[in-house]
């Protein structure tokens, strides 16, 4: 594990491991609980960049800019890899699926735990949202779940949540919305979660390595 803070750009990471040979590279977006998905990942030689947020920083669409169109590239260019998966948790699991939503050929592979998919749950409680959506109904429609388009979905999508947590309704719906869509993917309800969406993360980013060989 590199401890070093990189910047990129206006905002910092760390490396958490190099990825071994042919295993590609996953960025970790969380707001402040990162889980066990780095040692998961890395343990799978998964190279892992985790972005060190400031506060509230997934609380808006900017940190999505900033991971697509500046940490993405430098990523990519960093190890020569054609794809890197998005993984996250919280707010950051949230930011991890509406950007891969909506930028499917850009990110082919998405695992989240706990993801905060109903962000409007999140207005009104002093964070930058309640500045950034004039209403819980504007915030409710950026929000992940209505980002999910039938025929330009990630080709990996997984994601977790136990019944007990308070974002389970949100995944739930995204469960359902996929299935209803025909959407394949993989929904875990159980714990711990951190290891088999490590796996899941590991298998499909060799999957979409050996896609372009």
């Amino acid at each position: 594990m590199h401890d070093t803070l990189i910047p990129v750009g206006d905002h910092a990471v760390r490396v958490l491991a190099d990825p071994a040979e042919g295993a590609g590279v996953a960025l970790l977006l969380h707001d402040g609980d990162p889980g066990e998905f780095g040692h998961h990942l890395t343990a799978l030689g998964i190279g892992v960049v985790e972005v060190v947020p400031p506060a509230h920083f997934w609380a808006t669409p900017a940190g999505e800019v900033w991971v697509a169109e500046v940490l993405n590239p430098w990523a990519r260019d960093r190890w020569a890899v054609p794809h890197v998966a998005l993984v996250g948790t919280g707010l950051g699991g949230h930011a991890a699926l509406r950007l891969a939503f909506r930028q499917a050929g850009r990110f082919p592979v998405v695992a989240t735990d706990s993801a905060a998919i109903d962000l409007h749950d999140e207005y009104g409680t002093g964070t930058p949202l309640d500045d950034h959506y004039d209403s819980r109904e504007a915030c409710r429609q950026d929000s992940a779940l209505l980002a999910v388009r039938q025929f330009k979905t990630p080709p990996h999508i997984a994601f977790a949540c136990r019944p007990t947590h308070r974002h389970h309704r949100g995944n739930d719906r995204l469960h359902e919305k996929l299935n209803a869509l025909g959407v394949q993917h993989t929904y875990l309800t159980t714990e711990p979660a951190a290891e088999p969406l490590a796996t899941f993360v590991a298998a499909a980013l060799r999957q979409q390595v050996r896609r372009l060989l």
